[in-house]
């Protein structure tokens, strides 16, 4: 059983890695940090 779902990750890892998903999390811009959005929410009040 333990094999079996090793070889399922490794699977899963290699589509992962073959497919556009790396690529997509690098060319996604980070999100504004937390502190700075609740700043401008509370200085658009």
């Amino acid at each position: 059983m333990y094999l079996l779902f090793a070889v399922a990750m490794a699977v899963l890892a290699v589509v992962t890695l073959r497919s556009r998903l790396p690529r997509l999390v690098d060319e996604t811009p980070d999100a504004l940090p937390d502190h700075l959005v609740g700043l401008e929410a509370l200085t658009s009040q």
